[in-house]
């Protein structure tokens, strides 16, 4: 459609110019007719000079529809190509610059732990159980927000201190992952063992250090 376009707005051009070449002609005529003989040998000349540039103009016309009616298909081939589609350009980028090399992912690696060295060891909030009293045979979420990537051991007591639950979720996945992280809890964590009805506690640590606690009440 482009090329179309460009087909039509040059033809309007030569319209046009012909049309005041033609005009200017005329005016020339008439001058020579006015005055008489004695202009008429330069009116004469200037009257040539213009219809060799009128046609000289036009001689060129039929090369420039020409160049518009020739392309280049698909396999090279640069003969007239008039009717048929075209092909002006084409082309394609790839942004796949391929897998990292072992070096480059020990560089990321590093990154990640300098990082992750400079930011304290911490739950963001408070680390709430949902619901709360919960039934051990329904399930039931442990929910808390880490401040980065860390080791993370989740240790359960009874009101007795005993330990009855213990589990340690590795830095990077869910439990030990920066960000918000959920824990589900029901009777298959504790290997099939029903807690008696009571209140329970819970500790987060990190390094043998305790990062956030809570209680949660079962019920029957």
């Amino acid at each position: 459609m482009a090329r179309m376009r460009g087909i039509r707005r040059l033809g309007r051009s030569v319209v046009t110019t012909a049309k005041s070449l033609f005009l200017l002609w005329v005016g020339c005529v008439g001058l020579c007719v006015w005055t008489g003989p004695v202009y008429a040998t330069s009116i004469l000349e200037v009257e040539s000079m213009f219809l060799n540039q009128i046609l000289h103009f036009g001689t060129n016309v039929p090369d420039a529809f020409k160049a518009t009616n020739s392309g280049t298909n698909m396999n090279g081939d640069t003969s007239n190509t008039k009717g048929s589609l075209q092909v002006l350009s084409f082309g394609y980028k790839s942004t796949d610059t391929g897998p990292l090399s072992s070096a480059q992912v020990a560089v990321m690696v590093d990154q990640e732990a300098v990082r992750d060295a400079s930011i304290a060891a911490e739950v963001i909030g408070k680390a709430l159980f949902y619901p709360n009293p919960a039934r051990q045979q329904d399930e039931a979420m442990l929910g808390y927000q880490l401040s980065k990537n860390m080791d993370i051991e989740l240790q359960m007591y009874d009101m007795m201190a005993n330990r009855i639950f213990k589990n340690t979720f590795i830095a990077g996945t869910n439990g030990g992952k920066v960000g918000f992280n959920k824990l589900k809890l029901d009777l298959d964590s504790f290997s099939g063992y029903f807690l008696s009805a009571g209140v329970y506690f819970y500790l987060l640590m990190h390094d043998g250090k305790v990062l956030a606690k809570g209680k949660v009440a079962v019920i029957p």
